[in-house]
C-alpha cells in the first residue's frame, strides 16, 4: 500500500510541476501534498509496524471523531425530521463502536483499514486508467 501512495504522490507532485493552467497557490498544494504522501508513506520502509500501529490509530481517532459529531449533529440540529435524526444517530453509535472495537482489538483495525485502502487505491486506478485512455479529467457532476 505504501509503494501505491508514494506513486500517487510521485503523480501529485509532477501535476503541480507540469500544470500551467492551475494557478500557482493550487501547484504548491498540490506539490506540498505529494511530498507529505511520499514522506509519511516512504517511512513505512523504516519502521513498517510502527506505521502500521499509527495507521490503526488514525482510522480509530478519525472513526471516533466521526461518531461524534454525528451524534451531537442528530441531536441538536432541528432541521432534521426524525428518521434524519434516528440514521445520523445511528450512524454516530455504529461509527462510535467500531472505533471502540479497533482501539480494543487492533488486530480488526488493521485488517479494516487494509479493506479501506484496496478499496481507495481500486478506484484511484480505475480514475488514472480513465483519464490514460479518454485523455479528460473527471469532473464532478454539477446539480
Amino acid at each position: 500500500a505504501s509503494t501505491a501512495f508514494i506513486i500517487i504522490g510521485i503523480e501529485r507532485i509532477i501535476v503541480g510541476i507540469r500544470s500551467t493552467s492551475l494557478k500557482r497557490s493550487s501547484r504548491l498544494i498540490s506539490i506540498g501534498i505529494g511530498v507529505a504522501i511520499v514522506v509519511f508513506f516512504g517511512s513505512a520502509y523504516f519502521a513498517p509496524v510502527y506505521v502500521s500501529k499509527l495507521y490503526v490509530l488514525m482510522l480509530a481517532f478519525g472513526l471516533l471523531a466521526t461518531g461524534a459529531i454525528r451524534i451531537i449533529d442528530g441531536m441538536r440540529n432541528a432541521a432534521y425530521g426524525r428518521p434524519s435524526k434516528i440514521f445520523t444517530i445511528g450512524t454516530g453509535v455504529i461509527c462510535v463502536a467500531i472505533a471502540l472495537l479497533i482501539f480494543s482489538r487492533p488486530q480488526f483495525g488493521f485488517l479494516l483499514l487494509l479493506l479501506i485502502v484496496s478499496i481507495v487505491l481500486l478506484i484511484n486506478g480505475i480514475q488514472i486508467a480513465f483519464v490514460g485512455i479518454t485523455g479528460k479529467k473527471l469532473t464532478r457532476l454539477r446539480s
